[in-house]
């Protein structure tokens, strides 16, 4: 017995510090990791300049591999070119305009039949086609059919061709162009290597990244100056055309140890962003956690209440019955005081069963209310008197207050204001059980009616005031643990009194007693309908 009181103590301590448990789950290994990283910073300094290398060498790779790609597909969109057009001039000066590439300067054509190169456009200049035709003549029987061949003996005179086949599979002739470098320097490489810098240097590092072009001999082609310092170049050849130029990249302006320190705090904000968020996550699982076991604990309350509730007048009622039907009750007295009983208690099973179909309803959203003008006074008076018997009996005094000079005539439910009545002067019942005097009183006030319903009760805690309206809630304090009841009255009384666009107000103190007002529009539209 001992171990299992220690374990269920054990356990609702846990329950309580489930947060601050939870919190540590998250903190005490991200802490763990931040201190891992700020152990690891000098060794991250020293490994900076090998990793800022490999970067700008995938950066210059990347480059590389696009500017083959580009040239590849507009080689194969150009050269081909159909074995007809190589003999039919006007055939292939129809498909060289359909593919017209900025990339390149000059289209030819070459036919084992004829022996001569074509070149489109037919006017270029005397040097580059004898340059062309001492290129291309004497590689006829070097054929590699429909493979691309990139010649650049003449690095000014750069050309891509390939040879076609016939029907046969005999070599028929050739197409090729001859590169424009222009292009390339001005329009095509600076367009990639701005795209790749940016992805793999976003922002401002991007800004301190130099990449240039150098050809065989280390000159300069393009860029505004030239990598210096040996240590810190990467440098990565072009392998498909221009393959006697390089790419080279440096660094310029971030240091290892800025480098180390930007990776740094990037991984301090990382990592204090997701302890943060992993808070905020765990704070509203366990809200949800919390408010859930708050719910379970309060429908298990609910039917443990009602279940008493219902029992009660039930018993009462059972018992009178046995007593009547063994004959044991012969006194007439007795017998009307049975009786009495038995509707007392059967008024109170009604009363009971009402309120649950009621709250049903309610939330099911298909309450009806019947609003009708009538005197509020005479509805009140009545409930009052109807309740008086059986609160008379248990010794409650009920009191009546009404301002006579008021207006009483309003628009209101007769049964919605009684179930409201009922459920009020109840509440004060069952939480006066010292003090058994209840004050009923109705005024008008600044165009409202006003019902008020006090008690000399033990009173509510200030901060229970603003929850005593929410379904199945119950006040939880040694004060009203012995109370029963279904959490259910207030919350009903709170729905019908907004039906009627009026409001409930509640005042108390521990010890002094509760006053619950209720404001009704009492002009002459009464509810406002």
């Amino acid at each position: 017995m001992e171990a299992k009181n220690f374990y269920g103590k054990f356990a609702g301590l846990i329950r309580e510090r489930i947060f601050l448990v939870g919190l540590l789950c998250v903190f005490l290994p991200l802490l763990s990791l931040l201190l891992v990283q700020f152990q690891s910073l000098s060794l991250m300094q020293r490994k900076s300049v090998q990793a800022n290398n490999l970067l700008l060498q995938s950066c210059l790779e990347s480059v590389a591999a696009e500017t083959n790609y580009i040239y590849r597909l507009e080689s194969e969109k150009i050269l081909n070119l159909p074995v007809s057009a190589l003999k039919d001039e006007n055939s292939a000066a129809a498909h060289f305009e359909r593919h017209k590439w900025n990339g390149a300067q000059v289209y030819f054509t070459y036919s084992n039949d004829g022996k001569a190169i074509r070149f489109f456009p037919t006017q270029i200049d005397a040097n580059l086609s004898d340059a062309v035709k001492r290129a291309f003549y004497g590689r006829e029987n070097e054929a590699n059919l429909n493979n691309l061949t990139v010649v650049e003996s003449d690095p000014n005179r750069r050309f891509i061709f390939k040879f076609l086949a016939d029907n046969n599979g005999n070599t028929a002739g050739a197409v090729g162009f001859v590169l424009n470098n222009d292009f390339f320097v001005k329009e095509i490489l600076p367009s990639i290597v701005k795209e790749k810098r940016a992805a793999f240097f976003p922002g401002e590092y991007g800004e301190t990244v130099i990449v240039t072009v150098l050809d065989g001999k280390n000159r300069l082609i393009s860029a505004d100056q030239p990598v210096s310092g040996i240590d810190e170049n990467v440098s990565v050849p072009l392998r498909f055309v221009f393959m006697d130029w390089h790419l080279q990249a440096q660094n310029t302006v971030v240091s290892q140890s800025d480098w180390s320190r930007k990776i740094f705090r990037n991984n301090i904000l990382i990592s204090c962003l997701l302890a943060a968020f992993l808070a905020l996550a765990l704070i509203i699982a366990l809200r949800a956690a919390n408010r859930q076991m708050k719910l379970s604990q309060i429908k298990s309350d609910f039917v443990a209440n009602i279940s008493h509730e219902l029992r009660t007048p039930l018993t009462s009622i059972r018992v009178f019955g046995e007593l009547l039907s063994a004959g044991w009750i012969k006194d007439e007295e007795k017998l009307r005081e049975t009786g009495t009983q038995i509707e007392s208690e059967t008024r109170r099973l009604t009363y009971l069963i009402d309120n649950l179909l009621d709250y049903s309803q309610i939330e099911a959203g298909k309450k009806q209310y019947h609003f009708e003008r009538g005197d509020l006074r005479e509805t009140i008076a009545a409930t009052i008197q109807s309740l008086e018997p059986q609160l008379s009996r248990k010794g409650y005094q009920l009191d009546f207050e009404a301002d006579k000079e008021s207006s009483a005539e309003i628009s209101f439910d007769r049964e919605g204001v009684r179930q409201v009545l009922i459920n009020l002067i109840d509440n004060a019942v069952k939480y006066s059980p010292e003090n058994k005097r209840i004050l009923i009183s109705f005024s008008e006030n600044y165009g409202k009616a006003v019902i008020r319903v006090r008690d000399w009760g033990i009173g509510i805690p200030q901060s229970e005031q603003k929850k005593i309206f929410e379904k199945f809630h119950r006040i939880g304090n040694n004060l009203t643990h012995d109370v029963k009841g279904s959490g259910l009255g207030l919350a009903i009384v709170s729905q019908i009194v907004a039906a009627h666009h009026g409001r409930i107000e509640v005042k108390s103190s521990p010890h002094k007693g509760s006053t619950f007002s209720i404001y009704l529009p009492a002009g002459k539209n009464g509810n406002g309908r």
